[in-house]
């Protein structure tokens, strides 16, 4: 899988995906695409919770650790269509 790094001053879909995944595990981001100071907060504070160094800036671990996350919030017994609906609505 490619990882996209990203850092202050970035924006675009990617971003967007991001704020949406650090949303999810409690952070509060604007809906924009810009990876802003609050970003850079949030990351930083999402690194250091979760062992990862905190830089500020996402690369290769920082993906794969938010992307675990929101996998493992996946309730179990839901079939493809409940599992769609569970990451639409999260």
């Amino acid at each position: 899988m490619s990882y996209l790094n990203m850092k202050v001053g970035m924006s675009g879909d990617e971003v967007k995906t991001l704020k949406q995944l650090l949303k999810g595990a409690g952070y509060t981001l604007s809906d924009d695409d810009l990876f802003d100071e609050d970003t850079y907060r949030a990351v930083s504070d999402y690194q250091s919770q979760n062992g990862i160094s905190p830089t500020g800036e996402i690369g290769a671990s920082t993906w794969a650790k938010l992307a675990g996350s929101v996998i493992n919030a996946i309730p179990t017994g839901l079939d493809t269509a409940g599992k769609v609906k569970f990451l639409e609505d999260n």
